[in-house]
């Protein structure tokens, strides 16, 4: 049922919910997968932070670019790896029942919430 999941599972739906055709049709799913990825290291960064004392870029006036960039090279990466992929995940998922598709959503959009969880804390305090 979660064979190759994960962000395999994230493209293949926001893929679909966007209507335009042509060849970076999946560019705004891997921008928004890119997105959740730097997300998940920026919550590293913070857990490095509070539990080792380590602050890698305390003085780095570059965070935002480095974010940017990651960002950019995350969302390159995972289009040329995806998108000639989308057939397999066509003919994978097509098939899925509605509790599937239901419990695979759920999790989709947990992972989102809870990634950002850490961020909204720290920015709290």
């Amino acid at each position: 049922m979660f064979k190759g999941f994960f962000f395999e599972y994230f493209y293949y739906k926001l893929y679909h919910r966007n209507k335009e055709e042509g060849p970076f049709r999946g560019f705004q799913a891997v921008c928004i997968i890119a997105a959740i990825q730097n997300v998940a290291l920026v919550d590293l960064q913070i857990l490095l932070q509070l539990f080792f004392d380590l602050y890698p870029f305390k003085n780095s006036s570059l965070v935002g670019y480095m974010g940017g960039f990651s960002t950019l090279a995350f969302a390159i990466y995972n289009f040329k790896r995806y998108n000639k992929k989308i057939d397999d995940f066509d003919s994978r998922w097509d098939v899925e029942s509605q509790d599937d598709r239901l419990i695979k959503g759920t999790l989709m959009v947990l992972t989102a919430i809870v990634l950002l969880i850490p961020l909204i804390l720290i920015t709290k305090f």
